[in-house]
């Protein structure tokens, strides 16, 4: 099978997957017992409500995943398997299958309760310790205008400029649905710490910034923070929101990791993280969420962290070294379509950073990403698939592309049109195993 047929393929399927309904955004609902967190905050598509009425009718028999991980040793070869070829179904099986495959969980059911519970006091050991409240630690000497490097107070205004910025990401997380802006019932577990968006929003503080002159004269500055947030309602009454949890989570990951930091960006990685351990209709595994996202994340982290280094750009496992994996993937599988990009100087800058970045958070409904995900955390070969789905996308608006100039071809792959991620997922695959094939048929000739 050659490019043109993975082409001419991708259209016949338009009929069996037409694209998405555009999902409006509508009041949160609750679903009952058992899922009470479950709140869905868009309109479900026709297959979608059919998918959930076969769920419903078939409770009482376990789907592939759940036999997997019902056995006291997962398979875990098995569970990427059936995950890769099946998806998975419930956020309850989804949050176990994550943490399996991120490494989260052992694969030796009778370690569980040993392990999680000493992973996650140690969380929030990283919480007590790390989230630092000057004013109630009298160390001698130890001043807001201090310059000393083991200063509390100097280190409280220096993380604050971080905290800004991971407050505002993680405020504006996912807007169409309101999950992250309710209420968690599971606010921070540590007494005395107080909520990290005090120290930055409205003017209940100011950043304070010491500076000195030429003359050596030592200036307070004041910086107020207040104006970026006064268009960002907040739920006071609310004791805690997910959004909340999320920056928590990134600010600790932050202070541990001082060499990397935080990097706009991450928040789109956590964010589904979150929300599916956040809606685990399992109030043992819920209630832990927290925890369980943070060291999830930091697997996953571990993982593709290169690409959020600016340092690592360049190097061999840098952004600019998957750029150009992806771009000669699509050579190999569709010079015409490779060579159009190149003929109208289209950067991959302009789009595959973002999509391998940011794993194509951005480019997808919430719901169906979780889906992608699915597939991509079970890749064998982590996130090998990845380019795959990518050139996938590519392929499909291949006519588009081609037709359209410079201009137009930018706003197409920076904003990609609605497409159902079942079918990028089945193109992918021929994809996949057209470029094995012609690998396959060079090594025999030579």
């Amino acid at each position: 099978m050659d490019f043109k047929s993975l082409f001419n393929k991708s259209r016949s399927m338009d009929a069996k997957h037409p694209p998405t309904p555009k999902r409006k955004l509508q009041r949160s609902h609750t679903f009952s017992s058992g899922d009470e967190l479950c709140r869905k905050d868009v309109s479900q598509s026709p297959k979608e409500m059919s998918h959930k009425k076969r769920l419903s009718f078939n409770k009482h028999i376990k789907s592939p995943v759940e036999t997997v991980i019902s056995d006291e040793e997962i398979d875990l070869s098995l569970l990427n398997k059936i995950c890769f070829t099946s998806g998975v179904e419930g956020h309850a099986t989804r949050s176990v299958a994550w943490k399996l495959m991120l490494g989260y969980l052992p694969l030796k059911k009778d370690t569980w309760d040993t392990k999680l519970k000493t992973v996650r006091q140690t969380y929030w050991s990283f919480v007590q310790d790390l989230v630092i409240n000057p004013g109630a630690i009298q160390a001698p000497g130890d001043h807001p205008l201090s310059q000393d490097t083991a200063s509390n107070w100097k280190s409280f205004f220096e993380e604050n400029k971080v905290l800004q910025q991971i407050n505002y990401d993680s405020r504006r997380l996912y807007p169409d649905i309101s999950f992250f802006q309710l209420r968690t019932e599971y606010p921070c577990a540590v007494e005395g710490i107080g909520k990290l968006r005090e120290r930055v929003e409205n003017d209940n503080l100011e950043t304070l910034e010491v500076k000195e002159s030429r003359k050596g004269i030592q200036n307070l500055l004041k910086q107020k923070q207040g104006e970026l947030f006064k268009s960002i309602s907040v739920n006071e009454k609310a004791n805690e929101a997910h959004w909340e949890v999320v920056e928590r989570i990134l600010f600790i990951y932050a202070k541990i990791n001082k060499g990397l930091g935080y990097v706009q960006g991450m928040n789109e990685i956590i964010g589904p993280i979150y929300y599916v351990f956040g809606n685990d209709p399992n109030l043992e595994w819920r209630q832990h969420a927290e925890p369980d996202t943070f060291y999830c994340f930091t697997n996953l982290m571990s993982e593709i962290g290169d690409n959020f280094c600016k340092s690592m750009d360049h190097t061999q496992y840098g952004i600019q070294a998957m750029m150009t994996k992806l771009m000669t993937k699509l050579n190999r599988g569709d010079p015409e379509l490779h060579a159009n990009l190149i003929e109208k100087n289209i950067d991959p800058h302009y789009f595959s950073f973002r999509w391998i970045t940011l794993l194509l958070s951005q480019e997808f409904f919430l719901p169906d990403l979780i889906e992608l995900w699915d597939v991509l955390f079970s890749d064998e070969i982590r996130f090998e698939f990845l380019y795959d789905i990518c050139c996938a996308m590519l392929i499909i608006q291949r006519k588009a592309i081609i037709e359209a100039d410079f201009g137009n071809t930018i706003k197409l792959l920076q904003h990609y049109p609605e497409t159902p991620v079942t079918k990028i997922a089945h193109l992918a695959v021929e994809f996949r195993d057209c470029l094995m094939s012609k690998r396959k048929k060079s090594s025999r000739s030579t």
